[in-house]
């Protein structure tokens, strides 16, 4: 009886491994792109391996010219470490029509790069590229975004104040290394962010447009 247990344990630890990897959601930006809107996506997956490095790398492609394929890759595959990590992927503009966009999350044993590769889960929606109106808005000048403290602590404080409107606004915090850290819909001009859990160092916070621009760029330090 001991050894059937014990021979069951690495069979239980993989099927484990296999059940934990989630999609928990996936945002478009804008929901409802034209022509000439850089289109941003937003992933939030969960899944077992090594939480530290995240995302490793990721590849985009199209296939046929009907299919958009984004790849992200993680690491860390015999882990049973549970991880979750948001990633976001500026797909660039598309012509009008009807496209397959497919995110197949990749992850390897060895990090950050390994010669073993597994497909871990996968999402396919379908993403409608409409025309435009032909009428160009006014630019305007890049609204106030003030973070404090800077050099933060445990938290930071987003003020968003000096914008008229939020609707359909995203706020996306990355690290040095281009990984997503945060990222929210904005729902009020003025929120806390807990940091105490993050590393050291220089971040990136962009507030970004329902038409995927980004309208606000500032940067913060914690330490």
């Amino acid at each position: 009886m001991k050894l059937r247990h014990l021979l069951l344990i690495p069979f239980l630890n993989f099927f484990l491994t296999l059940q934990a990897q989630q999609v928990n959601q996936i945002s478009i930006f804008p929901e409802n792109p034209a022509e000439n809107d850089s289109i941003i996506i937003v992933s939030d997956l969960s899944y077992f391996g090594e939480c530290s490095y995240g995302m490793v790398y990721s590849y985009q492609t199209m296939i046929e010219d009907t299919m958009i394929l984004i790849i992200p890759t993680y690491c860390g595959y015999w882990l049973t470490t549970p991880c979750n990590s948001i990633d976001t992927f500026k797909i660039g503009v598309f012509p009008v029509g009807n496209y397959t966009l497919r995110i197949e999350y990749h992850q390897g044993s060895v990090c950050p790069i390994s010669g073993f590769d597994a497909t871990i889960a996968s999402f396919d929606t379908v993403l409608t590229v409409t025309g435009t109106t032909g009428l160009s808005m006014p630019e305007t000048q890049e609204p106030a975004l003030f973070i404090y403290p800077n050099p933060a602590g445990n938290q930071i404080i987003v003020d968003l104040t000096e914008f008229e409107n939020l609707s359909g606004f995203l706020l996306i915090i990355t690290n040095l290394s281009g990984q997503t850290v945060f990222q929210s819909p904005v729902h009020q001009t003025r929120f806390y962010t807990d940091t105490s859990n993050w590393e050291k160092g220089m971040y990136w916070i962009s507030v970004i447009n329902p038409k995927g621009k980004i309208v606000a760029k500032r940067k913060f330090v914690i330490q």
